[in-house]
């Protein structure tokens, strides 16, 4: 019963002093509600990316795509036609008939790409490289194991018509 009391006594001198003092709770300070005017400033303008910070996402999208796929299924060289110089494209489109021409069968593994960094190699007028380090994740599509590697990708562009255009796209053989 002495437990019961001292608990109920403490309770109620928790309550009394919680209330006189606002329950923990600050008064409003009326001067904190004046504010002084933020600054008017000029809207910033969205800048353009330079050429170089293009041709890198261009890199870099690029080697996503490429490096992406089912084994037997080519419709990610399909998708980047756009992007290929008419020469690249030529080349890419006779690569991909002898393909369809050969007997179907099934896949046995798929490879996912993803970029690690990028940078300008060359860039000169008219003619420019990316080297795009990517970490590249193949699996059995049957046995579902997985292998993770770093792969590096040379895009080689040229301008045509005044527009960046891939001419080669490379995944290096990494030593070591």
């Amino acid at each position: 019963m002495k437990t019961k009391t001292t608990t109920l006594f403490i309770l109620i001198l928790t309550v009394f002093a919680l209330s006189t003092t606002g329950f923990g709770c600050k008064e409003k300070d009326p001067e904190a509600n004046i504010t002084e005017e933020p600054p008017i400033t000029e809207p910033i303008e969205p800048q353009e990316p330079s050429e170089e910070e293009q041709l890198v996402s261009l890199a870099e999208s690029y080697t996503q795509i490429y490096g992406t796929f089912t084994e037997g299924n080519y419709s990610n060289l399909e998708s980047l036609s756009d992007f290929m110089s008419v020469e690249y494209r030529e080349e890419t489109n006779a690569w991909l008939e002898t393909r369809k021409n050969q007997p179907s069968f099934s896949p046995t593994y798929g490879i996912m790409t993803e970029i690690v960094i990028s940078k300008i190699i060359n860039f000169e007028l008219g003619y420019a490289e990316v080297l795009v380090v990517t970490e590249r994740m193949k699996t059995n599509i049957r046995t579902l194991a997985e292998e993770n590697y770093y792969q590096n990708c040379l895009i080689q562009f040229i301008k045509e018509d005044n527009t960046w255009k891939v001419d080669k796209a490379i995944f290096l053989t990494n030593k070591g």
